[in-house]
């Protein structure tokens, strides 16, 4: 806490269901910690039949034309622009982005990171006046194609649990629950 406060920065644990020691939860909700973020670790096993769809583009996390659409997207804050650049150059494992297209506007992005035989999915959106149409689940299945193509025989990624849609969009995938997190935050 005193660390955190020196920086002038609110204290923040996460919370999983290794976290040590054992009541840490209880005991910082007790110290008036808040419980925010709950977010849920799912995982596809195992991954077959995944196909690349015509809509979509591959492309470096980096580029221009995806960086501008995921910050649009997903309203990444100017001053925050930096730091996710930062980040992405950083990914060491093979990795790629995508773009899906529809009537030449991009419609929804992601990332996908190969690690060994599992591929993880990260940053997942869609343009909100295009939701509900199938354009996350088409980037997804791309996404996860390429993952196929380079080894991988399993998917994971993270999904907040106050996003709904995006909880249903993964359980119609085939995507199942692994285990939860959380943050307290003071």
């Amino acid at each position: 806490e005193g660390a955190y406060a020196a920086e002038d920065q609110p204290t923040v644990f996460k919370i999983t269901p290794l976290a040590q020691p054992a009541g840490l939860d209880a005991l910082l909700a007790a110290r008036g910690y808040r419980r925010e973020g709950e977010t849920s670790v799912q995982l596809l096993e195992p991954l077959i039949g995944c196909a690349r769809d015509p809509a979509c583009t591959l492309c470096d996390p980096l580029a221009d034309d995806w960086l501008s659409a995921f910050t649009r997207l997903d309203a990444t804050p100017l001053q925050h622009q930096p730091a996710l650049r930062a980040i992405l150059s950083r990914i060491a494992p093979p990795h790629t982005a995508a773009l899906l297209r529809e009537g030449g506007a991009v419609a929804s992005c992601g990332r996908a990171v190969l690690e060994g035989e599992q591929v993880g999915l990260f940053d997942i959106a869609t343009d909100p006046a295009l939701h509900r149409r199938g354009c996350a689940g088409r980037l997804i299945g791309h996404l996860l194609a390429w993952g196929q193509e380079h080894g991988a025989r399993r998917a994971y990624l993270q999904v907040e649990l106050d996003n709904a849609a995006a909880c249903r969009l993964y359980g119609r995938l085939g995507f199942r629950e692994a285990y939860r997190y959380w943050y307290r935050v003071r």
